[in-house]
């Protein structure tokens, strides 16, 4: 388990969330013009993946390796909440909804890839703090195993 902390609420507001994990490659324009208050979670309902890599690929810019990338999908990609109660109201954890990684960033944010096997969709789910503990991911990965992905 890691031993970085969370950070305070009050200074990585929404704002700074959808600023940092969203805006970066999105099709929609900066913060806060395109700025849409998303009706699941808390970032931003407009936002869509920008950057393509053909075939269906697309990369969102604001995730580190393991989480930036989506097939076919660049709505609803990334989604943020700010309690894990919420979170869990909304997507809950169970065979709909299977996280498959689990990844305390260096913000003390909890990054959850997300997979939906009925619907064969994968998703990344960005929850404000250090909420690790009550995720039931498969695996939970280290620093040193995003830096190990291509």
């Amino acid at each position: 388990m890691s031993k970085r902390k969370a950070v305070d609420a009050e200074v990585f507001d929404t704002k700074t969330f959808v600023e940092k994990y969203q805006c970066p490659g999105c099709v929609s324009g900066p913060y806060p013009d395109c700025y849409k208050k998303d009706t699941v979670g808390e970032g931003c309902d407009n936002h869509g993946l920008g950057t393509s890599l053909g075939l269906g690929m697309h990369i969102a810019l604001g995730l580190p390796k393991g989480f930036c990338r989506a097939y076919l999908k660049i709505k609803d990609f990334v989604l943020i909440f700010d309690t894990f109660e919420k979170w869990l109201v909304e997507y809950g954890q169970d065979k709909f909804n299977v996280p498959v990684w689990k990844y305390l960033d260096e913000h003390g944010n909890t990054l959850i890839r997300l997979y939906q096997p009925r619907l064969n969709n994968g998703m990344v789910h960005i929850i404000k703090g250090n909420v690790m503990d009550k995720v039931n991911a498969v695996h939970t990965l280290t620093k040193e195993e995003l830096e190990a992905m291509d």
